[in-house]
């Protein structure tokens, strides 16, 4: 019977949505999905309706309000390129991150530091609303003051973002 031949020396990054460090400022409240369809986990949420409800951007004019924060009572088996990070069933309650540090899919390599901003319509670089990256895409992503990459990651990585709703929707 073969064992475990080898081990990481350093532990892995995280999934979409995991919250990424045990910092003392951080606001997660709950939010109802509005959209049609279930979504990942660790995409950028405009305000819906009505009180406590989102629905993901689109519009370049839209405030960003949270990211969704991943939880384990949902299935995330099957989502292709959102491998283990979709799952927020329609109209089902989840935790949305206001503040603080959580980990999210980048759709372009990306640098310590860099802008963050938020796709909200289809564009050469990718098609999911609500993705991060760190360029406009031929303006269909824009950029959300308040929020930046807090590690250097390729496309399609996981990178930990640090997020201020505050910020993002007073700027």
């Amino acid at each position: 019977m073969a064992g475990i031949t080898s081990y990481p020396l350093t532990p892995g990054t995280g999934f979409a949505g995991q919250i990424a460090d045990e910092c003392p400022v951080r606001y997660i409240r709950s939010a109802r999905n509005k959209e049609a369809v279930a979504l990942p986990f660790g995409l950028a949420f405009k305000r819906g309706a009505a009180d406590g409800e989102v629905l993901l951007p689109t519009a370049g004019t839209d405030k960003i309000v949270g990211i969704g924060v991943h939880r384990h009572d949902v299935n995330t088996i099957g989502s292709s390129a959102w491998a283990a990070t979709a799952g927020i069933p329609v109209d089902d309650r989840f935790d949305l991150l206001s503040e603080g540090v959580v980990y999210v899919v980048v759709e372009e390599a990306v640098v310590e530091n860099d802008p963050c901003f938020v796709r909200y319509a289809t564009g050469s670089g990718g098609s999911q609303k609500g993705a991060f990256r760190k360029s406009a895409d031929t303006a269909t992503a824009v950029q959300v003051k308040g929020a930046r990459f807090l590690a250097s990651g390729a496309l399609g990585a996981i990178v930990p973002v640090q997020f201020s709703a505050l910020t993002a929707i007073t700027t």
